[in-house]
């Protein structure tokens, strides 16, 4: 039977914080829904109205997101992303002191389009490698996207990445370019955008498709300042928060 309201402390406040420390305890993960508020009622012991009292206000201090018809989420705590020159994923890692990875999801021999081939330096219709990958923060994807390389300039590359796929491998790009004997890897231009989520952003992020995703588009070049390759990746709005060196061009 559910309680009614006590002196002194209202009931719905007791409720709050409950739920409050259950969620910074980790019982609840961040962007994991909640059980119905009609559920929760019953286990917490209050009506449902005293419940969805006590989640609105969780919800006006940002520790929940609720979406209509689908229920109350935890919000997720954005991993502070550095884009720089010569800052990239690894970089940020250590200095957040996290542990995370890219892994790739698909490898893709294809011909260059006009865009690509010039930022690339090659003719359209070029031979391209197109390695998909998803970026795990915590355990957590936190971005999907695409790296696209010239074959011409980068022999071998489209190889070791389909030897990576099979074998289900994790990677470091700028590592394992870097390992191929590339060197003075570094970001010259970028453009950063928001739109809405394509569908397989929806399904391998696990994101709604009102929640706007933030697209980079980088030119990564060697230390001759050549093109090594095009990076275009996406991250969800609620995951990430973008910090921009000076020594990145915005283009």
């Amino acid at each position: 039977m559910a309680r009614s309201e006590e002196s002194g402390v209202s009931l719905w406040r007791e409720v709050h914080d409950r739920l409050a420390r259950e969620i910074r305890g980790g019982t609840y993960s961040p962007g994991q829904r909640l059980p119905p508020d009609t559920e929760m009622a019953k286990d917490y012991g209050v009506a449902r109205q005293t419940m969805r009292r006590a989640l609105s206000a969780l919800r006006d201090q940002g520790v929940l997101r609720i979406e209509q018809g689908r229920g109350s989420f935890v919000t997720d705590t954005p991993f502070d992303f550095r884009l720089g020159g010569r800052i990239f994923l690894d970089q940020n890692l250590r200095a957040a002191n996290v542990q995370g990875y890219r892994r790739i999801l698909g490898v893709d021999r294809r011909e260059a389009s006009a865009h690509e081939s010039h930022v690339l330096g090659i003719a359209v219709g070029g031979p391209t490698t197109s390695v998909r990958v998803a970026t795990a923060v915590g355990g957590r994807e936190i971005g999907v996207g695409e790296n696209i390389f010239a074959q011409s300039g980068l022999p071998g590359v489209t190889e070791v990445c389909e030897d990576l796929l099979r074998s289900s491998q994790i990677l470091s790009f700028t590592a394992l370019l870097e390992e191929m004997g590339w060197r003075g890897l570094h970001r010259s231009t970028l453009r950063l955008s928001a739109r809405p989520p394509t569908l397989l952003e929806e399904q391998i992020l696990e994101i709604e498709q009102n929640e706007y995703v933030l697209e980079t588009v980088s030119i990564i070049l060697d230390g001759s300042k050549a093109p090594c390759y095009l990076s275009q990746m996406s991250y969800p709005s609620s995951r990430v928060r973008f910090y921009l060196d000076d020594d990145v061009s915005l283009g």
